[in-house]
C-alpha cells in the first residue's frame, strides 16, 4: 500500500499542470448564455496560474466571484489557485461550492478528487472520481476513469482499478499513463507476460519516460535478461532522477543483486 500511496502522490503535481490547462481551455469556451465578464475572467486567471503568477490569478478569478459568487466556474479556478498555493483546507472549501451550486459539473469533481487523493482519502476521491467518469457529457471522462482506477489501485482493488484504466483507454486509445498503470498491476501480481505486453505499449507512445516508468522498465529487462536495455534504462534512471524514489529503490535493489 506504501509504495503504491508515494506512486500516486508523485503524480500529483503533474496532474495539477494538466487540470489549469485543460480548465483554461474550457473557460474559454464558455457557454452561450454565460457571463462573458466572469469568463473572461476566469480565463486570464487560468493564464497567469499558468505563468507562475498567482497573485494576478487571485485578482482576476475574485473579480469573477464578485460578478458572479454563485459561479461554478469561478469556485473551481479559486479551489485550483488555492491548491497551487498549498492551502487545502480553502481549495476544499471553493470545491464543495462549486459543485453545491452545479451537481453537475464534473470537471470541478474531477479536480476536488484529485486533491482527495493527494490527501489519502482514497473513499471521497473515488466517489468524486466516479460520478464525473459516468457522466456521459464530460468531454474528459478518460481522465476521469483514469483518475478512478488510480483511487482503486491504491485502495488495492487491482480487478476494479485495471477496468477503469481499460475503459479510459477506450474512451481514449492514445492515452499513455494508464497502460504504465496497468502494467504495473501485471507486474505486482507476477504477471510478467502482461506487464511486459502493456509497458511494451506504453514505451513506444511514452517518449521520454519518468522515473516510475524506468524503474518498472529496469525491472522487466532484468526478468527477460536484456542486458542493453537493461543498462539504458539504468543510465537514464541514474542520470535524470537521482533524487527520486526510484532511484533509491533501483540502488537498494542493486545493492541486493537485483533480487526482487
Amino acid at each position: 500500500m506504501k509504495v503504491i500511496y508515494q506512486a500516486t502522490t508523485r503524480l500529483i503535481t503533474a496532474m495539477l499542470v494538466m487540470l489549469l490547462a485543460s480548465c483554461m481551455v474550457l473557460e474559454k469556451q464558455a457557454p452561450p448564455n454565460a457571463d462573458m465578464a466572469v469568463s473572461r475572467r476566469i480565463s486570464a486567471g487560468f493564464e497567469y496560474l499558468q505563468m507562475g503568477q498567482p497573485s494576478e490569478a487571485r485578482r482576476h478569478i475574485s473579480k469573477a466571484l464578485e460578478h458572479d459568487s454563485r459561479s461554478p466556474e469561478a469556485h473551481n479556478a479559486m479551489a485550483l489557485l488555492y491548491r497551487y498555493e498549498g492551502d487545502q483546507e480553502r481549495a476544499e472549501e471553493h470545491f464543495r461550492k462549486s459543485i453545491r451550486y452545479n451537481r453537475d459539473f464534473s470537471l470541478a469533481r474531477n479536480n476536488y478528487g484529485v486533491m482527495l487523493l493527494s490527501l489519502r482519502r482514497y473513499k471521497e476521491a473515488l466517489e468524486q472520481f466516479s460520478i464525473a467518469a459516468n457522466d456521459p457529457s464530460y468531454d474528459n471522462r478518460a481522465i476521469a476513469f483514469e483518475n478512478k482506477g488510480r483511487a482503486l489501485a491504491v485502495m488495492d482493488r487491482p480487478d476494479e482499478a485495471l477496468d477503469a484504466f481499460n475503459t479510459s483507454l477506450r474512451l481514449k486509445s492514445d492515452g499513455v499513463e494508464p497502460l504504465l498503470e496497468i502494467a504495473w498491476i501485471y507486474f505486482r501480481r507476477g504477471d510478467v507476460k502482461m506487464a511486459n505486453r502493456a509497458y511494451g505499449a506504453y514505451e513506444q507512445r511514452a517518449g521520454a519516460q519518468p522515473a516510475r516508468g524506468l524503474w518498472l522498465g529496469i525491472q522487466l529487462a532484468a526478468i527477460d535478461n536484456k542486458e542493453d536495455k537493461l543498462a539504458s534504462f539504468e543510465l537514464a534512471l541514474d542520470k535524470l532522477f537521482p533524487g527520486s524514489p526510484e532511484h533509491r529503490e533501483w540502488r537498494n535493489w542493486v545493492a541486493q543483486g537485483r533480487k526482487s
